[in-house]
Parts: C-alpha cells; sequence; structure tokens
C-alpha cells in the first residue's frame, strides 16, 4: 500500500478542501439573510407607495385604498412593522407577517392584495446575484 506524506503547504490545501461543505454553508446563509432583508425593505416600500384605489376617511384621516394587485395600504403600519423573516439552516428563508388578516389580503380569491408576492417577483435576479456573490467570495473570485 501507498503512502503519501503532505508537506506544509499541501496540508494547508487539503485543510482548505475539508473547509468547504463549512464554508459553503455560511456563504448560503449569508446570501439568504441578505435576501430577506431586501425582501422586507421592498415589500415595506410598496406598502407605503401611492395607492391609485377610492379615497375614504378612517380615524379622521383620508386614506387611498389600493387596487388589485397593487400591495395593500398602510393605515395602521401594524402589518407593515409585522414583515419578518428568519433563515433555517442553508437552504431555506422564511419570509413571513406575524399579523392574522394578512393572509386574507394576500390571497388572489379574495382581496388581492400581494404585497409580499411582489416584493418577491420582483426581486428574483438580485436574490440569484447574492447567492452567486457569495459563493464567488467563498473560493476568492
Amino acid at each position: 500500500m501507498a503512502s503519501i506524506k503532505l508537506d506544509r503547504k499541501s496540508r494547508r490545501v487539503v485543510f482548505e478542501i475539508k473547509q468547504m461543505p463549512k464554508k459553503t454553508r455560511r456563504a448560503m446563509r449569508n446570501a439568504l439573510y441578505l435576501s430577506g432583508k431586501l425582501l422586507r425593505k421592498s415589500a415595506s416600500d410598496a406598502i407605503l407607495k401611492k395607492k391609485s384605489g377610492r379615497v375614504y376617511r378612517y380615524k379622521g384621516r383620508r386614506i387611498k385604498a389600493s387596487q388589485d394587485g397593487e400591495s395593500w395600504a398602510n393605515r395602521s403600519g401594524t402589518a407593515r412593522r409585522g414583515l419578518s423573516f428568519r433563515v433555517q439552516s442553508q437552504s431555506r428563508l422564511y419570509f413571513e407577517n406575524s399579523v392574522d388578516y394578512v393572509q386574507y389580503l394576500e390571497d388572489p380569491k379574495s382581496l388581492n392584495r400581494p404585497a409580499m408576492w411582489l416584493a418577491i417577483e420582483s426581486n428574483v435576479g438580485k436574490i440569484e446575484r447574492y447567492i452567486e456573490q457569495e459563493i464567488d467570495r467563498m473560493f476568492g473570485v
């Protein structure tokens, strides 16, 4: 049976190869974290944008409602502040809202005000770039 004796540089290369799965996991988690921040900011900005629906009064203020397909109107700000994300392992990003009624706002069959879905659709390219950049950074490219 043949044996190989590694010098100092070779040991370092073998160590780097063994560390690649760990570095890949870290890079993917970081990319998903940056993607979650991007999605939360994008959805929040879409909610705060001017709407094009009908105008009505709410608690003494004039509010312009959103139309079908637009993100929901920001009345109290509770739903917008409830936007959150969490990264689980290196392969899952959960983009969610802690407010109960948001599921009815987002549902295309009921109110069809997809703020979270629009944020995901509009940022797919940026999310892919985040993942590519983090992998490239891991390899030192």
